[in-house]
């Protein structure tokens, strides 16, 4: 042997290595198969790609008898003890790390600046901002650096906000996340510095004052009753989560400040696996020619799916089998019942990779040494490992989410902005707050939903807007948590609409509950809720009714006796009866099953009555940009051009000489004459 000539030659001890593709030595035809799947190969075909099935995972004499004929003995012994040698001699370690988050470098000016001083000057500036309703020079540095302290001055008539405020600095900085906030900032005041829209709010940071300050987000945490503790619980020792909307465009402008700000070795978006399901493995079985294409994909159609996702093969074939003729074709067809059990094995593994639609990941140092790289289709630098293994390694994960919703928002306003740009009239996106606006609620009383956020999903949602016929922000919040699986199976929809029309009662026994439950009209809607309501009946702390939240969220059994022991305890020494508390506690664990995050659902009710506001007021702008929104789509563009008629509006013919690549209002629209817009330009 070659290789054997030249380790005696440069005297260099050889190795023993064996290529494994899979573990055991029985997978060598579910391995064959699989190969025929990815290929799209026949079994029988003579000269597809084939290994020679020795590729295993082999033990110390397997691997023995392999070199056994090609070296003598005492070389194949060495060999393989020198493998183990270096096996051996590798020392214990562990790739799970602290969190590397990236330097933030002060603007210039500020380089004196300790992180905890200069997140406070920038909190209490913006604040002020906010209360003055200047919204625009909020993020301006150019101020006197002891504006920290004048500042002060200003929350006199703010003892809530300013007491918030502080409490919520001071937790941030004792738990070492002024950087984070710092890095969050930055690149959002960039966004808004460069008039890339962001959105008011996603996740559970809608619930921070200082957030809020920041122009992180753009909702009153206070005014709708957000909690801090539910995003940054100091006895809950992890890491914050700020997830940002941006516009589709906005979001490659963000991504790639980023990466100039901290380097492009230091920033990748984040890869995601897509797994082989029941149904799409018996599909790409059929090309394997083992078994009629045809027939698999008729067994395929009789997997039923349940909340998007399909049953598994191995309740397929059980007694109690959700389709009975799925099983018997299973038990009489000994062909299929082994292509079906070499796709049981499939189930679940990893088909493609892709991109993950809002993970990005900032590291303090060069990625390339801390997790393998790639390259995406666009020539983006992606990570191989998916966003959880991300986060284990210490790494800073974010989310940037390109929302399409905001790209129109910014389309209608920028239209709205060109018709009127030699008036007073200017509308401004983070201007739009909610309100009662009656030609508004009127609108989604009527169920004209599409193009409105998170309202146009399914004919199902377009019934409960109707049926609901929401009034508030608060109404249009509700309805975002409750049209969900959960809440849907449970039956609280109905529930919601009986307290909404008539006089809703609180959780059975507790008249103090109407004030925590009065916005849902009676239903335990919020995990919020859940923590007012331990903090208002059974004595805990915000934090605690944090963990107490967490607990019965994710059945954690030990920690849910242990905190039933305390939500008992702290009950009883509020002068409560003891049948009364468990009666309680047992109605607040069935609920926290459907509970939804309240701060979430409060910042996308923003948008959604965004949308809906432009719809009822501007609906020529507002069909012009959910036209191009969607040029793609020819049965949503045939839909909304008739929704667009309903109001009104008229679409033109493409016409060779006047239209343009998107749909855009006609500006030679004469009086009296229905507003029109001349539309896209198609063979």
């Amino acid at each position: 042997m070659k290789v054997l000539k030249i380790s005696r030659e440069l005297k260099i001890n050889l190795l023993a290595t064996n290529d494994s593709h899979f573990t055991e030595k029985k997978d060598v035809e579910t391995h064959d198969t699989l190969l025929c799947v990815q290929t799209g190969k026949a079994k029988e075909e003579l000269n597809r790609m084939r290994y020679s099935g020795t590729e295993f995972l082999k033990s110390a004499n397997e691997m023995f008898e392999m070199f056994i004929d090609h070296i003598p003995p005492d070389l194949s012994f060495s060999a393989l003890d020198n493998s183990k040698n270096i096996g051996d001699g590798v020392e214990d370690y562990s790739v799970w790390s602290e969190v590397k988050i990236p330097k933030f470098e002060m603007p210039n000016g500020y380089e004196d600046f300790a992180f905890d001083d200069f997140l406070r000057a920038l909190t209490y500036e913006g604040f002020y901002f906010r209360l003055t309703e200047n919204f625009t020079n909020a993020f301006e540095l150019e101020k006197k650096k002891d504006f920290m302290e004048n500042s002060k001055k200003t929350f006199s008539d703010y003892e809530k906000y300013y007491q918030r405020l502080n409490f919520e600095l001071d937790v941030i900085c004792s738990m070492g996340f002024s950087t984070y906030f710092l890095v969050v900032w930055d690149y959002i005041n960039f966004a808004r510095k460069s008039i890339i829209p962001v959105g008011p709010g996603r996740g559970s940071a809608a619930g921070s004052l200082v957030a809020y300050a920041l122009g992180i987000t753009n909702i009153d945490p206070i005014e709708h009753g957000l909690i801090f503790e539910r995003f940054l619980n100091p006895s809950r020792n992890s890491m914050p989560d700020i997830d940002t909307d941006f516009s589709i465009d906005g979001r490659e402008m963000v991504i790639e400040y980023v990466s100039m700000r901290y380097g492009h070795e230091n920033v990748a978006q984040i890869a995601t696996f897509n797994k082989l399901s029941s149904k799409a493995i018996l599909k790409d079985m059929g090309k394997s020619g083992q078994v009629s294409a045809s027939l698999l994909e008729k067994l395929s159609g009789m997997i039923p799916i349940t909340r998007g996702k399909p049953a598994s093969l191995n309740l397929m074939i059980v007694e109690d089998s959700p389709s009975m003729e799925f099983r018997q074709n299973y038990l009489m067809n000994s062909i299929l019942k082994s292509v079906i059990d070499k796709s049981i094995k499939f189930e679940g593994m990893v088909k493609t990779t892709a991109v993950h639609a809002a993970g990005i990941v900032i590291s303090s140092v060069k990625l390339d040494g801390i997790v393998p790289l790639c390259r995406g289709q666009k020539g983006e630098i992606v990570t191989q490992y998916p966003m959880e293994n991300i986060e284990l390694l210490g790494l800073l994960k974010m989310d940037f989410l390109g929302l399409k919703n905001l790209s129109m928002i910014e389309t209608v306003v920028n239209l709205v902005n060109h018709k009127y740009r030699n008036s007073i009239l200017t509308i401004d996106s983070d201007c739009l707050k909610p309100h009662f606006d009656l030609p508004t609620y009127g609108l989604l009383a009527r169920g004209d939903l599409e193009g409105i956020f998170q309202f146009d999903a399914s004919y199902g949602m377009k019934d409960v807007v109707s049926e609901i016929r929401p009034n508030s922000i608060q109404d249009i919040s509700s309805i975002l948590a409750l049209y969900r699986p959960g809440p849907l199976d449970a039956g609280l929809i109905p529930k919601f609409v009986t307290g909404k029309r008539e006089e809703f009662a609180a959780i059975e026994f507790f008249p103090e509950l109407h004030p925590i439950l009065s916005e849902t009209y009676g239903i335990l809607l919020y995990q919020e809720q859940i923590m007012k309501l331990a903090q208002e009946i059974g004595g805990y702390s915000m934090d605690q009714a944090d963990l107490l939240r967490r607990a019965i969220g994710k059945k954690k059994l030990r920690e849910m006796q242990r905190q039933k022991k305390n939500f008992l305890e702290g009950c009883l020494n509020n002068s409560l009866e003891k049948d009364t508390v468990f009666s309680l506690f047992y109605q607040v664990v069935g609920f926290a099953e459907y509970c939804f995050n309240k701060s979430h659902s409060a910042a996308y009710a923003f948008t959604t009555y965004q949308t809906a506001w432009l719809k009822s007021h501007w609906p020529v702008e507002f069909f012009a940009s959910l036209l191009s929104a969607n040029l793609g789509d020819t049965d949503k563009i045939e839909k909304f051009i008739f929704q667009a008629a309903s109001f009104g509006v008229m679409v033109c013919r493409p016409c060779l000489n006047n239209s343009d690549v998107f749909f855009f209002p006609d500006q030679f629209q004469r009086k009296n004459q229905l507003p029109f817009f001349r539309s896209r330009f198609s063979k």
